[in-house]
């Protein structure tokens, strides 16, 4: 598989955590039988925060995976540790936060794991978009537009 291919098998079951936290919100709101916010209900202000939380990490997250799967210095290794973390992260974070409002292990490893990722990612980003063949990044002179 090319890195591409493997940004998307990471970018799946993020898309589809992102539609699980989406119904769990909406199944609360019917049972609390509320339309906007959380009508002051503990279970129901988790997973909306579950859901912004995801929402709020995953898509730059995968964006930048995207972008690493374009740069050629990037090695594979790099996207498939990055996607893994990033996933088992927001798994681990969203069934912390839906489980337990306090500290949880679930959401520490999940915070943990995403922002490592996100370090990462930028790290990479960096590195991948000054690397040339030779390990120097271009004179200005030399960038086309």
């Amino acid at each position: 598989m090319s890195k591409l291919e493997w940004v998307a098998a990471f970018a799946a079951p993020n898309v589809l955590l992102l539609l699980l936290l989406s119904l769990v919100v909406v199944r609360g709101r019917w049972a609390v039988k509320v339309a906007m916010g959380d009508g002051g209900d503990q279970k129901l202000a988790q997973a909306i925060r579950a859901h912004a939380n995801h929402a709020e990490h995953a898509p730059l997250a995968l964006v930048g995976l995207t972008l690493l799967a374009l740069l050629d210095a990037v090695p594979l290794a790099a996207v498939l540790g990055l996607g893994g973390a990033l996933t088992v992260g927001r798994f681990a974070h969203a069934y912390g936060l839906l489980t337990n409002p306090a500290r949880s292990p679930g959401r520490t490893v999940g915070v943990l794991l995403t922002w490592a990722t996100l370090a990462g990612i930028a790290g990479f980003l960096m590195y991948g978009a000054l690397a040339t063949q030779g390990g120097v990044a271009p004179a200005a002179s030399t960038v086309q537009m």
